[in-house]
């Protein structure tokens, strides 16, 4: 009818809300709230999340939606969330990246987490080039 405005109501949470109460959902409700978000602010709301809490959400996504949430991370983070995950789902989630991260990602799951190795992040390194000179190279990677 003219003049009849339905209104429409938008129950979805923000990421900034459902935050809050992300402690007191279950895992189920927090998967069904995080695929409610927009995409860009379920990214904002994922990357907000400790390694653990991804490798739940994760874990819990269905099966097509896994391989880009963990695609996503850099190497780093990406073995985070699997060191983090149960250990009878690292296999799948290692099998979910390209085969160059996967073997960058098996290169730092060889360190101990608390270890150099399993602290670094190798991107910068790579980033330099064979022909980067020593100084060149030391200033790279303290300044990042």
């Amino acid at each position: 009818m003219p003049g009849v405005q339905s209104e429409a109501t938008d129950d979805r949470f923000s990421p900034e809300e459902l935050r809050e109460v992300w402690s007191v959902l279950s895992h189920a409700e927090r998967v069904e709230g995080f695929l409610l978000l927009p995409r860009n602010e379920a990214e904002d709301l994922f990357f907000s999340l400790s390694a653990a809490e991804q490798a739940a959400i994760v874990l819990n996504l269905p099966e097509g939606d896994r391989r880009s949430w963990m695609r996503l991370l850099p190497p780093d983070d990406a073995a985070d969330l699997i060191q983090a995950a149960p250990q009878p789902a690292r296999e799948s989630l290692l099998a979910l990246l390209d085969e160059p991260t996967r073997q960058e990602v098996q290169g730092l799951l060889a360190y101990a987490e608390d270890r150099a190795g399993g602290l670094m992040n190798t991107r910068f390194a790579r980033s330099l080039g064979s022909g980067s000179s020593v100084p060149t190279a030391s200033t790279t990677c303290w300044s990042a």
